[in-house]
């Protein structure tokens, strides 16, 4: 909305600096606001314990046979949902005509679902089903939504994409999380909570690294097949 409905005259300054301002306000949320996770007790027993360098950490935290298998779930969904995110705009003004005003807008739309699922729906669900099932269910939301989208020629489609690959991804992060979360002690839990993010984070440079270039090469609907046949490798690790 901030960038205008014309990608020819479109402002990007502006929403840059919105998001700018927007992420110092969550600075201060977290400086002023946010309570620390660790009580005084857990706190005082990670001080006494000796120091282990990260690397061992890391390979501690790999040779768990469920947590490995989480962290390679969890990068290979966050690399599918990078290239959705690197190629959508490119795909939608290509295929669909679409300017950032409507871009903006159909993604504001996935957070909209996101807020509702993760904001009010994920303990019922995490308690009625535990998070495997939901990790299960979202992986194949996630796959049918890469498929619809890379047929999508019109709004239906693309609404129906859209919705399912949102409500997977809404329901796959924080599940997730709580896997990894319940694979740790107290006092190791940040350093394989941090295992399991910087896996994401590799995740997203892998993703946009040759998104751009298949969009190009091979087709604009190729990245979202390439994110649909990715799924099908890491429901196949959920369900072991």
């Amino acid at each position: 909305v901030l960038a205008g409905s014309d990608i020819e005259t479109a402002n990007f300054l502006l929403p840059a600096l919105v998001a700018a301002s927007l992420t110092c306000v969550a600075l201060l949320g977290v400086i002023f606001v946010l309570p620390e996770s660790l009580s005084q007790d857990i706190r005082d027993q990670i001080r006494d314990r000796p120091k282990v360098p990260v690397m061992t950490k890391i390979r501690a935290a790999l040779n768990r046979r469920a947590l490995t298998l989480i962290v390679l779930i969890g990068f290979g969904v966050t690399m599918a949902w990078a290239l959705l995110e690197t190629t959508l705009a490119l795909w939608a003004n290509s295929v669909m005509n679409l300017g950032p005003r409507d871009i903006g807008l159909l993604l504001a739309y996935v957070g909209v679902i996101s807020v509702i699922i993760q904001g009010g729906m994920i303990g019922p669900l995490t308690k009625g089903f535990g998070e495997k099932i939901l990790v299960a269910v979202a992986v194949c939301f996630l796959f049918s939504g890469y498929g619809f989208l890379a047929a999508a020629q019109d709004w239906a489609f693309l609404i129906i994409s859209m919705t399912l690959l949102a409500i997977g991804n809404a329901l796959a992060n924080p599940s997730l999380s709580s896997l990894v979360s319940k694979e740790a002690d107290d006092t190791e839990r940040g350093a394989i909570l941090g295992v399991y993010q910087g896996a994401s984070s590799l995740a997203r440079v892998a993703g946009p690294m040759y998104a751009g270039l298949v969009f190009v090469q091979l087709g604009p609907a190729v990245p979202f097949v390439i994110a649909a046949v990715c799924m099908v490798p890491t429901l196949v690790m959920v369900l072991s």
